[in-house]
């Protein structure tokens, strides 16, 4: 069988050069101790290192990469300078240190802010500041997510009014990369997610999208209950958002809810009428109803939308070998793996076709043999 399709695509906004231009002259010009602060999630992060590494020739750039939770940056820090002279240093991963601090969705209220829960690395910071700035005469440049940022905001304020500059950056992404996040990285991006929905002056399109997106993130938690809230907050904003249906519907299906599955579907390709994805998950919806024959209906728009569609091409197969039509069957997973040939799921389905036509045939000869 083949699992429900996710439509991962996203609107994202396209990176600023004048803000990266703005950014590459402040490190041209600070000579000795400077703060930098970068809003970026931390794939466009190593992205933007590597271009500044290029573009800052002149200067010598080290990375302090942090993987795990730390009380104190000065000594890293430190050591970095022993090891090599360096005129500029990135920091990244510094959120580690303060993500359990952060209750997801509470906005500025509560215990987002709480005073008596500071967790020790922004102690450390506000109280070292003078110490950085006398002892470390290089430019620390700290790349945060929106919502380590803001918290870092908040709850470091003396260390972060010594900042040269503050640069946002929001580059191309795919959302399907969330796939090969770890959980403690998901979580940190749905903290950001929460964030910038909380934010003011969000328009109702970027509303639609930062919850759709945030039902995505649920969704790979397993937490489909919680997905189906985020994609209703993102259909409520904006109707015809026709991918939150879609990914709605898989939402309900994985909680075995298949009608109502159906529904979101249709819902979707009412919207979007040659929507394939949308078909070939109504038709896996049906047929776990067990509701064949409509099933396979479904499926036919798919591959009539897109011919080389291998996965729908797989489910007809399915569908047609619960209903016996074996050699139908053989056919459809020929033209699925046809199209993409190490389809191994339907090489599989394919073998148990034919077997299971062999046993018939044999079943029908000797059939006729005795009578």
């Amino acid at each position: 069988m083949e699992k429900n399709l996710i439509d991962w695509n996203q609107d994202l906004a396209a990176n600023s050069e004048e803000e990266y231009q703005a950014l590459i002259r402040s490190l041209q010009w600070i000579d000795g101790f400077g703060l930098i602060f970068i809003d970026c999630s931390p794939a466009a992060g190593r992205q933007l290192i590597e271009r500044v590494q290029q573009d800052v020739p002149e200067k010598r750039i080290g990375t302090l990469a942090l993987e795990q939770k730390i009380d104190n940056l000065y000594n890293l820090v430190a050591d970095a300078l022993k090891r090599e002279p360096i005129n500029i240093l990135f920091i990244t991963g510094l959120e580690k240190s303060f993500v359990d601090y952060i209750q997801a969705g509470s906005g500025g209220q509560g215990e987002y802010y709480k005073l008596d829960s500071v967790p020790r690395i922004l102690g450390h910071l506000n109280l070292q500041r003078e110490r950085f700035r006398d002892n470390l005469k290089i430019c620390l440049v700290f790349i945060l997510p929106f919502f380590g940022l803001k918290y870092f905001i908040r709850r470091a304020p003396d260390f972060f009014d010594w900042r040269s500059g503050v640069f946002k950056f929001s580059m191309d992404a795919d959302t399907s990369d969330y796939l090969a996040l770890t959980p403690q990285e998901r979580q940190e991006k749905l903290l950001e997610i929460q964030t910038l929905i909380l934010e003011e002056k969000q328009t109702p399109e970027r509303q639609a999208e930062l919850f759709h997106e945030q039902g995505l993130l649920h969704s790979i938690f397993g937490k489909y209950e919680e997905a189906i809230a985020s994609y209703d907050r993102a259909v409520a904003i904006k109707p015809d958002k026709h991918e939150a249906w879609n990914n709605r519907g898989i939402a309900l299906g994985n909680l075995g809810r298949h009608e109502e599955a159906i529904a979101s579907y249709d819902r979707a390709v009412a919207i979007k009428p040659d929507y394939d994805l949308a078909w070939n998950n109504r038709g896996f919806a049906i047929y776990n109803l067990g509701r064949h024959e409509e099933a396979i209906a479904s499926y036919d728009r798919a591959v009539a939308i897109k011919p080389d569609f291998h996965q729908a091409w797989n489910n007809i197969g399915n569908a047609l070998y619960n209903l016996g039509r074996y050699e139908e069957a053989i056919a459809s997973y020929d033209r699925a793996v046809a199209i993409k040939p190490d389809f191994h799921q339907a090489w599989n389905n394919r073998g148990i076709a034919l077997r299971t036509c062999q046993v018939k045939t044999f079943i029908l000869k000797h059939y006729d043999f005795y009578y």
